[in-house]
């Protein structure tokens, strides 16, 4: 019964992290970074 508990984990063609999805958001979060984009009058509104 465990086993079929962690099937989800190991599906074929499907890697276990979220990676893709962390470096997608990176090049928004670097320009953040690099604009004071949540410090600016318009970046905080």
């Amino acid at each position: 019964m465990e086993e079929a508990l962690w099937t989800f984990v190991c599906p074929p063609g499907f890697e276990p992290t979220n990676n893709a999805a962390e470096r997608g958001f990176r090049p928004g979060i670097l320009w953040q970074q690099t604009s004071y984009g949540s410090q600016s009058q318009q970046g905080s509104e």
